[in-house]
């Protein structure tokens, strides 16, 4: 279904744009954020045009009002105040202010907002009275006692929150988690981080809540051995059967979520992770494929035609007659490219594994196509060049 823009929304409604960015900003209007613009669903907007809810916290606006004019006119505000200052009487201030709000037994309630260390606390509390005398009494008698209740409950973790929110936000985009990963030397790539993201959220949170895992310390081995399981089953979704993961897939995932909890090991939650115990799941070898580069003679005439982009050329000349993954190729440089009794070859000296450190042969015409590119594009002797290809 296609969604409606702020400025549709406008045209729907009749309204204007300043009253639909108000309700955005107030929650009372069902929206989603898409790339970092508001979107409206229109079979949400029918649900809440039903009954609407347009009461709105006059104090809440007021402050944001008064933050918007101080990020934009900072100077001014500070001109008016200080203006202000000059006739203003000395006086004790009360550090809360009541807040009237309608009541169908009393008329009026006064809820009470209090202000601690200079700031405005974001939650209030009613006084159960309509009288502002006994409203005040209650704001001065009951500060400490709510004040406290609140900072208390707001440092309050649940194990469920606590946990589900470390998984779900490892892998997602700016995690800090990845932040300290990259500082510890682990670099992962876009692509790579939204596949992992995907599947913690979509496979292994699911797993956990089916499973009624609510406790960090409630994940141990046998748990990670039934999601293996539970990986490898085919499911049935719709009428239709969808085929298990392959276990070098399954492998491959359950070395990210390892990571994490590695992560909470460093982080002091937990003191053993259960992935190190799992037993690690057994390639057959129909599911086991064999990669490597063309023979030469299959290719014969495909690298002889021109190409209109000399670098596209280059890279799927070294692609097909190697096999070096692209990843590879990209951290190529000139000075890899070394002699060994008249056989020229790619000197890979950093890799994932200890089997992806190797020499890979280049084959003599691949050799002369390489060097001609960078001769041409560099017009430097090859031996000084250092830069990347």
């Amino acid at each position: 279904m296609k969604l409606f823009t702020e400025d549709n929304l406008c045209q729907v409604l009749n309204v204007n744009k300043a009253a639909i960015k108000e309700l955005v900003n107030i929650d009372k209007i069902p929206y989603k954020i898409i790339n970092g613009e508001v979107k409206f669903c229109p079979n949400a907007i029918n649900k809440w045009i039903i009954k609407p809810e347009l009461r709105m916290n006059n104090n809440k606006f007021i402050e944001r009002y008064r933050k918007r004019l101080l990020e934009k006119y900072p100077k001014e505000m500070k001109a008016i105040k200080e203006f202000s200052a000059q006739f203003a009487e000395p006086h004790e201030p009360k550090l809360f202010y009541l807040d009237p709000v309608k009541n169908k037994k009393l008329g009026i309630v006064y809820y009470v907002r209090y202000l601690d260390n200079g700031k405005i606390v974001p939650s209030h509390w009613t006084t159960k009275t309509n009288n502002k005398e006994a409203a005040e009494k209650y704001a001065i008698k009951n500060r400490d006692r709510l004040l406290n209740e609140y900072y208390n409950r707001n440092n309050k973790i649940k194990p469920d929150s606590g946990l589900y929110s470390i998984f779900k936000n490892y892998y997602s985009e700016n995690s800090p988690y990845l932040i300290i990963d990259k500082k510890r030397g682990r670099v992962l790539g876009d692509k790579s981080r939204v596949t992992y993201h995907n599947f913690i959220n979509k496979q292994f949170i699911p797993y956990l809540r089916k499973s009624g895992i609510k406790e960090i310390n409630q994940i141990d081995t046998s748990v990670l051995s039934r999601f293996q399981n539970y990986l490898l089953t085919d499911k049935k979704q719709n009428g239709k059967t969808i085929n298990g993961l392959k276990p070098q897939t399954i492998n491959h995932y359950i070395s990210y979520i390892s990571l994490i909890f590695d992560h909470l090991i460093q982080e002091g939650h937990i003191k053993i992770n259960p992935c190190k115990s799992l037993i690690t799941l057994k390639i057959k070898q129909e599911d086991q494929e064999i990669t490597g580069c063309y023979e030469v003679e299959k290719l014969k005439g495909i690298f002889n035609k021109i190409w209109k982009d000399q670098f596209s050329y280059l890279l799927c000349l070294i692609i097909y007659t190697t096999g070096i993954r692209n990843s590879e190729i990209e951290r190529i440089k000139v000075i890899d490219i070394i002699e060994i009794d008249n056989i020229h070859f790619i000197d890979i000296k950093e890799s994932k594994t200890k089997n992806g450190i190797r020499k890979v042969p280049l084959h003599d015409f691949v050799y002369r196509k390489l060097m001609a590119y960078i001769r041409k594009t560099k017009k430097l002797h090859v031996s000084a060049i250092r830069g990347h290809l």
